[in-house]
């Protein structure tokens, strides 16, 4: 799933989501669509590890929820 925007102060932004970045995995959960990526949010874990693809390069993202 692909970021399509991002917020000056939002959540996302807080969290270090990027315009362009591409969500791939939550907390173990490969995200191939966006129902998976709902799917995986609804869950509402209190820590969330997740990758994400930038410019190519995996990277791991971690926040508490």
């Amino acid at each position: 799933v692909i970021v399509g925007s991002v917020q000056e102060g939002s959540n996302a932004f807080r969290a270090g989501f990027a315009r362009g970045d591409v969500i791939a995995e939550v907390n173990g959960i490969a995200i191939d669509t966006t129902q998976r990526l709902s799917d995986a949010a609804a869950d509402a874990p209190r820590r969330w590890d997740m990758v994400v693809v930038r410019n190519g390069r995996p990277m791991q993202l971690a926040f508490r929820g």
